[in-house]
């Protein structure tokens, strides 16, 4: 429930229960026409006759005496689809809300437009401005009647959001019962209105009691400093009684101290326990709350543009009849509450571009003090709202089509690259994704001169680009995608790699799981000489052979493991545990001991220790040869990732990363022929 009065030009400005006044644009009332239009689009009147209505604030609880808001009125009642409306009387029925006749009138939280503090029929309002009453039917919890006299009981709402400012009541007198009768059986009704307390949150503290704090003193100075000097003049006038101008001073300064001394209540009133909470709480409560069902609104603002009459296709993901309407609207009219569902429509859609599963969520940001949409994944957030707002207002160049597809691409490029670990083990991207955005662009720059090979994997084409690095390689693998300007490459992994490291070894896919339940590029594989652990193997050329990964095929790798983390054991530390044998282990085995991920725990003995260096970042690294009971393993660890300095006979126990490039190998024919 609203209260409030209308401009000159049939925008309601709302007045809340603490007295702030805020100009919406983005309505329009006529009473000529019938008409309740929101952002250009009328919605029809329904004309109810007249009912005398009166609202109460109620502090505590409904079932308690409230505060006269909005004093008994004579007011003529409409309907429209999700509201009840009445206009009447005249704006001095809110004397009762504190502001005074030339307050400043605030517009929607978020918009670039100031405030107004002085213009002709909005502050001070036209002479005869009707007041106004807008009950949305939503924020409606009970109905009481009584003969011809309804009472509702309802909240009050800060700007057309969730964030409930007070519990209010209205009591209407129609001028017939069967009128109350019908207007009062779209509500669900109540004999006692304190059990309708049980259901209403108010989100702010609506005590009365003043909150002393440092910034009374503070935000008072300029106050304070006037008021003493007005009793330094009247104290001077005292001294100097018998000069003449104390007959010019004393009467003028005695004034403006009675005027001070009047307008103290004015001043202290923003130290009140309710105006010090809502201006705490809001609007970051609020963005809180909405961030947590941010996704879901995208679906309702969808129907909503769709009564607004602006055609839009969920399936085809096009923004600009979105843009084409927000460009439209004149400045004004922006509406935080309207934009902040245009936002998780337009989030939703670039998600959507990415093609791909990306968990995200819709999270309010202390730092941009907004909501933003983030992928924690790959460490990344935007803000949908920034975009919008820049086209509502703003009228920025760039339209949401651009923006959703811009960020669309770097959501997909990150997305490549959120198997972190091994960019970082490897050098690519040693700061992690802090250093991503620049390191992308020399990626990128490489990989356009590198030549390509293309292969079909389903019903998909796939490019396959590597850039080197010295001993070390960049793999990338794009997916060719249709967009409405063309087909283009989208990029869906990279791998790091140091071939020069790599051991040929044989193997045989596990049956009846030849790859991890997890990840589709993570081949079970039983590696010759180490068959009693089934090892996680990421395939390095998955494009080009995952046709042939079928159970119990035999395969060759060029296998490299690549460590995370690396210790040297010394000899008298290793023989103090002689039960620890050397070992090569999946990290991540699930309940059947079938691998997770392509990690894995090693311990062996080291017999074979070289020097690499990526010429990417230049950062130095061992190839360190280990021997894990008769199996030959090479390691290739970063210097400062290393604790101790490898050496031949001593041990090393890491964790390590295993990928490999497979070659599948025939299985020989039958030497049984029909």
């Amino acid at each position: 429930m609203e209260l409030g009065y209308l401009a000159s030009d049939g925008s309601p400005v709302v007045v809340d229960t603490l007295g702030n006044r805020v100009l919406f644009s983005a309505y329009n009332l006529s009473e000529t026409t019938r008409t309740f239009s929101f952002l250009g689009k009328p919605r029809p009147l329904e004309t109810l006759g007249t009912a005398r209505i009166t609202v109460r604030l109620h502090r505590e609880s409904y079932g308690r005496a409230g505060e006269v808001v909005f004093p008994p009125s004579d007011m003529r009642a409409y309907r429209t689809r999700t509201s009840h409306i009445f206009v009447g009387s005249t704006w001095r029925a809110l004397h009762l809300l504190k502001g005074g006749r030339f307050a400043t009138v605030q517009r929607p939280f978020g918009s670039s437009l100031p405030p107004i503090t002085r213009q002709a029929g909005v502050t001070p309002p036209a002479d005869g401005a009707p007041a106004l009453v807008v009950i949305e039917d939503v924020s409606v919890k009970a109905c009481r009647r009584t003969g011809s006299t309804v009472h509702l009981y309802a909240t009050e709402q800060k700007e057309f959001t969730d964030f409930v400012l007070g519990k209010l009541s209205a009591t209407i007198e129609f001028p017939s019962e069967s009128a109350a009768k019908a207007f009062a059986r779209d509500f669900p009704q109540v004999r006692d209105p304190a059990s309708v307390d049980a259901g209403v949150t108010v989100d702010v503290d609506r005590s009365k009691k003043f909150v002393w704090s440092g910034k009374v003193l503070t935000a008072g100075a300029p106050y304070l400093a006037t008021v003493a000097v007005l009793e330094g003049i009247l104290l001077a006038a005292a001294f100097v009684a018998r000069m003449q101008i104390v007959r010019f001073l004393a009467p003028i300064s005695v004034g403006f101290l009675i005027a001070a001394v009047l307008f103290l209540p004015t001043y202290l009133i923003q130290f009140r326990r309710e105006h010090v909470d809502l201006a705490a709480k809001f609007p970051r409560t609020y963005l809180e709350r909405w961030g947590k069902d941010g996704a879901a609104r995208a679906g309702a603002f969808y129907r909503e543009l769709r009564e607004l009459g602006i055609p839009l296709d969920p399936q085809a993901g096009d923004l600009s009849p979105l843009d084409g309407f927000l460009r439209s609207l004149p400045r004004g009219t922006y509406f935080r509450a309207f934009a902040m569902e245009a936002a998780a429509y337009v989030g939703e859609v670039t998600m959507d571009r990415v093609g791909r599963a990306s968990p995200h969520e819709w999270r309010y940001d202390a730092d941009h003090g907004d909501v933003v949409l983030i992928a924690d994944a790959v460490d990344y957030w935007v803000a949908p709202l920034v975009a919008v707002a820049k086209v509502w207002q703003s009228k920025d160049a760039r339209t949401l089509d651009a923006w959703s597809q811009e960020f669309a691409d770097e959501f997909r490029t990150r997305l490549a690259f959120r198997e972190l670990a091994g960019f970082e083990a490897l050098g690519f991207l040693s700061q992690g994704w802090r250093g991503f955005d620049e390191a992308a662009k020399a990626f990128r720059a490489a990989l356009d001169k590198a030549p390509a090979t293309t292969h079909v994997l389903g019903e998909g084409l796939f490019r396959v680009r590597k850039a080197r690095y010295g001993p070390f390689e960049l793999r990338l693998v794009d997916a060719e995608a249709k967009r409405p300007t063309g087909v283009e490459w989208q990029p869906v992994i990279a791998i790091p790699l140091c071939p020069d490291a790599a051991r040929p070894v044989r193997g045989r896919l596990e049956a009846p799981t030849p790859r991890s339940p997890a990840r589709e590029d993570v081949a079970v594989v039983r590696i010759e000489r180490t068959e009693l652990e089934a090892l996680g193997v990421q395939v390095a050329n998955y494009p080009e052979v995952s046709a042939s990964l079928t159970a119990g095929t035999s395969v060759e790798l060029q296998l490299q493991a690549v460590a995370d983390e690396a210790r040297v054991v010394g000899p008298r530390m290793r023989d103090r545990f002689p039960e620890a044998k050397d070992h090569l282990t999946p990290m991540h085995p699930d309940s059947e001991g079938l691998p997770q991920s392509p990690y894995a725990r090693a311990l062996g003995r080291i017999v074979e220790v070289s020097e690499l260096v990526n010429l990417y970042a230049n950062a130095s690294f061992w190839r360190i040869g280990l021997d894990v009971s008769a199996f030959r393993l090479d390691v290739v660890a970063r210097k400062e990732r290393c604790d101790g300095v490898p050496a031949v006979g001593h041990h090393l126990t890491a964790t390590v990363w295993l990928v490999a490039d497979f070659g599948v190998t025939p299985e020989a024919p039958s030497p049984y022929i029909r």
